[in-house]
């Protein structure tokens, strides 16, 4: 005679819910830096910052007092000697030289110095994230331990893929424009970020999928 199966504790169900309430936050900031440690590679962090200076230069308005294609070349050592470097080549003038930083400070975000700190905040979360999934998979129950994990990953992949799928989509001078920087340049970033997207919300749609066929032919 088989013994009826023990019902679950009440309190595998809070644990279950807190881990995955966690997963989505976490999952959701780790497609986030995936997403920035793309856009700092050296390929995409040279053209961006270089398709940022030109977007940034030739708008109406704009300070003009600097040329934005040799601002684009002098910007060729950014990524490994950062803006300081950059600004002491761009002139022997002192005065000129702290003009200079001023202008390409924000783009001391596309470094190697920025991409290698992202690396390691990609290692955390992926380290912490496998130790919530353990969790929240252990205290699901039978096909709920695909359903949940496929839940998660939905719930916080798909807002992002539709906005980064949506800022890619944009053409022309009808693309997404947030404040002086162009469509060309929301395009290329949405490119780093939604590949991440794409396939956290494949693998949520396959697991949901996978569970549901599981669950009908074992009935």
């Amino acid at each position: 005679m088989v013994d009826p199966p023990h019902p679950r504790p009440y309190w595998h169900v809070d644990a279950k819910w807190i881990c995955g309430l966690l997963l989505v936050v976490l999952i959701a900031v780790g497609l986030l830096i995936i997403g920035l440690y793309r856009v700092t590679e050296r390929a995409s962090a040279q053209k961006l910052s270089g398709a940022i200076a030109t977007s940034l230069f030739s708008n109406p308005g704009a300070d003009t007092s600097f040329d934005a294609t040799q601002l684009r070349q002098k910007l060729q050592p950014l990524y490994d000697q950062g803006t300081d470097a950059v600004a002491k080549a761009a002139s022997p003038d002192p005065q000129q030289q702290a003009q200079v930083a001023e202008h390409i400070k924000p783009f001391n975000f596309f470094t190697k110095e920025t991409h290698d700190q992202l690396l390691k905040g990609v290692i955390l979360v992926a380290v912490i994230t496998l130790v919530l999934l353990g969790g929240l998979i252990f205290f699901s129950h039978r096909y709920g331990k695909l359903i949940s994990v496929g839940v998660v990953l939905l719930a916080a992949s798909l807002p992002g893929a539709l906005l980064f799928a949506t800022m890619q989509g944009g053409t022309g001078d009808r693309g997404v424009r947030i404040a002086q920087i162009g469509p060309d340049v929301i395009r290329l970033v949405a490119s780093s970020f939604l590949p991440a997207y794409l396939i956290a919300a494949g693998l949520a749609v396959f697991l949901l999928l996978f569970a549901g066929v599981l669950k009908a032919i074992r009935r």
